[in-house]
């Protein structure tokens, strides 16, 4: 991605790697937990992430190039333990979108929106939706304005 030098691309990818023979959907899912764990859970980083994933499908579709053809399938197979690691380098919504972007461009392209949707829709549904009722419960709920 454009937003992030050379030099930080270089960091990023010694972690990369690794996790492209991992489940790319068990791959962005625990970066985006981490991402959330380590800047706090709340409106701005759940806003930020949801932005993140948005615009890898956005992106996806505007440069269908991008993404490398290959025939890997998600598994149940278990994270690398560089996933950790990959997660306390990641400080801005941009160097999630490169992580993201850089796993994605490994997926096969027909199935990379799919799995993209799948993950927004769990990631709001699991950790959006309850901080919402929370906050719905602590401030109250929207009233009418008229």
């Amino acid at each position: 991605m454009p937003y992030i030098k050379a030099d930080r691309r270089k960091v990023f990818n010694k972690y990369l790697i690794p996790l492209l023979n991992e489940s790319h959907y068990d791959v962005i899912w625990s970066l985006i937990l981490a991402y959330a764990d380590k800047r706090g859970h709340c409106y701005t980083t759940y806003n930020a992430i949801l932005g993140v994933l948005t615009a890898v499908i956005y992106e996806l579709r505007r440069r269908p190039e991008i993404a490398i053809a290959t025939n890997r399938h998600n598994s149940d197979t278990i994270i690398h333990p560089k996933i950790e690691q990959l997660s306390k380098l990641i400080d801005t919504p941009g160097e999630l979108n490169y992580c993201i972007m850089q796993i994605i461009r490994h997926t096969n392209l027909d199935d990379a929106e799919e799995m993209m949707e799948l993950i927004i829709n769990k990631f709001y549904h699991n950790v959006v939706a309850p901080y919402e009722d929370h906050k719905i419960k602590e401030n109250g709920d929207l009233e009418e304005l008229l």
